[in-house]
């Protein structure tokens, strides 16, 4: 007996739902680095906009304090990879993280460098 249509049929959607199985996949794990990204933007605007009202700054308690926050928004931030800065004009946070997307075989690591800038007195 030979292949059919009907056999060859089968195995080309098999393949087009692998495919779709896989972009799903791969739409959700961004989704989800990109949901996790924006709670953290969020979180680090709120604590810089309590920080900038400070004279002297902590830099060390703010660093573990955006440690804590990503920790919350399932992000793997070290303080070594968080720069604050301020001047007389404002503050400057600059975060650096990378989110794993695994696949079969494959890791791709989305690279996710978030600064916010908050001028004193706005």
């Amino acid at each position: 007996m030979g292949i059919t249509s009907k056999d060859s049929s089968k195995v080309g959607c098999t393949i087009y739902l692998l495919i779709i199985c896989v972009i799903c996949y791969v739409a959700y794990m961004w989704g989800e680095a990109q949901w996790n990204y924006e709670s953290m933007k969020k979180e680090t605007t709120e604590l810089l906009k309590f920080i900038i009202t400070e004279k002297t700054p902590q830099v060390d308690k703010y660093k573990k304090i955006l440690v804590d926050k990503a920790e919350q928004c399932n992000i793997d931030l070290y303080e070594e990879d968080i720069e604050i800065t301020q001047n007389d004009n404002g503050s400057v946070f600059e975060l650096y993280w990378e989110t794993p997307v695994e696949l079969p075989g494959y890791t791709y690591y989305l690279e996710h460098n978030l600064v916010v800038t908050r001028k004193r007195g706005y």
